[in-house]
């Protein structure tokens, strides 16, 4: 299974997007584009917002990861079966907000037998909140900006941890420039 997790803004749904193109699941329930972009964000809409209020404290809801990861696994399986070509070669999950809980999901994802590769993606911080700030002045929503902010600043205290603990780290821009360089290192690292 892969996880690719990093700032918000750093890359993640262009690694998830790339890592779909080599032929894995990266969720089931995508959230449509943004009004006034054709981006999809490769991130499941069922566990985004579960993610953001635990990393907010705004309720004491807990994840079971072994279901989750049992769930998605069994949806992987699922799409094999449509998928005669043998295109499918396995499944993964993109979020930022998995950053400060990965510790726990990957205890879960070695009990239910699923061995994790761990993708992080770089981009300097104070990259990402202009990038947030951008993305507030065009929907004009004040109080979004401000939650994404303090989502990015919790994911952003365990950004070193994550790179330590990373089998590939992958920088935002090297990504753009080299998408294949990044695709084999990728097929590597789940070899290895």
């Amino acid at each position: 299974m892969l996880v690719i997790t990093g700032l918000m803004r750093s890359g993640t749904s262009a690694c998830a997007e790339l890592c779909h193109s080599l032929g894995y699941v990266m969720g089931r329930s995508m959230p449509m584009p943004r009004m006034g972009t054709n981006h999809v964000e490769w991130e499941d809409a069922d566990i985004s917002e579960d993610l953001a209020n635990l990393l907010l404290l705004v309720s004491d809801a807990t994840l079971s990861w072994n279901a989750y990861i049992v769930n998605r696994r069994d949806h992987c399986e699922q799409m094999r079966q449509f998928h005669v070509d043998g295109i499918v070669r396995g499944w993964g999950i993109k979020s930022p907000m998995l950053a400060p809980f990965y510790d726990d999901f990957n205890k879960s994802a070695l009990v239910v037998g699923e061995p994790v590769t761990l993708i992080a993606m770089r981009r300097e911080f104070h990259e990402t909140i202009s990038s947030i700030f951008d993305i507030g002045k065009s929907i004009r929503d004040e109080a979004n900006v401000k939650r994404l902010i303090d989502i990015q600043t919790v994911i952003g205290s365990h950004m070193e941890s994550i790179y330590e603990k990373a089998d590939i780290v992958i920088n935002c821009e090297y990504l753009r420039s080299h998408p294949e360089r990044v695709a084999a290192s990728i097929n590597d690292a789940v070899r290895g």
